[in-house]
C-alpha cells in the first residue's frame, strides 16, 4: 500500500510497526495516526508521510475477511452439539493476528460469538500444545477423535 500509493519503500519491520501501533480491524473512538520515514522510490531520498489508522484499516480488510471466512466456515461444519456450547461459552482468539486492535470485537460483530483475546496470544497455542503432550490421556483421545 505505501510503495503503490505513497511510492515510498519501507522495511518488514517498519510494516509490522505501522499494522501494529495504529492498525485496527474495525473502527477506533479516537483515529491514529503516524507519520512513517522510508525511501522514495523515484529519486531514493528519505520521505516522511503521515497515515492515519482508517488507511490501514482498509488496507487489511482482506487479511481480516479471510480469518473471519476462516472461522465461519469452522462454525459451518461443527457438529450441532458443539455449536450449541460455541453460543454460550467464549470463543479464544490466539497468535500474533489476536494483537491487531479490535479483531476480537469484530469477529464477534459479524458471527455473533462471545469472542475473548488469549492473556498471551502470542505463546497460547505452544503452550497448549505442550500441555496436550504432557497429558497421555488426553493427547490420546485427542488423537484418537482426528484419526476417525
Amino acid at each position: 500500500y505505501i510503495r503503490k500509493e505513497h511510492n515510498l519503500l519501507i522495511g518488514e519491520q517498519s510494516a509490522e510497526k505501522i499494522k501494529m501501533t495504529i492498525g485496527s480491524a474495525s473502527p477506533l473512538i479516537d483515529e491514529l495516526t503516524m507519520t512513517v520515514t522510508g525511501q522514495d522510490r523515484s529519486n531514493g531520498l528519505p520521505q516522511s508521510i503521515d497515515l492515519s489508522s482508517i488507511d490501514i484499516r482498509h488496507v487489511l480488510q482482506d487479511p481480516i475477511n479471510v480469518i473471519i471466512d476462516g472461522v465461519r466456515q469452522t462454525l459451518e461444519e461443527t457438529p450441532p452439539e458443539l455449536s450449541a456450547d460455541l453460543m454460550s461459552q467464549p470463543v479464544y482468539v490466539t497468535g500474533g493476528g489476536a494483537l491487531l486492535k479490535g479483531l476480537g470485537q469484530r469477529i464477534e460483530d459479524e458471527l455473533q460469538l462471545n469472542v475473548q483475546i488469549c492473556d498471551n496470544p502470542l505463546d497460547s497455542v505452544a503452550v497448549g500444545t505442550g500441555a496436550i503432550l504432557e497429558n497421555k490421556d488426553l493427547f490420546s483421545s485427542i488423537k484418537g477423535s482426528l484419526i476417525k
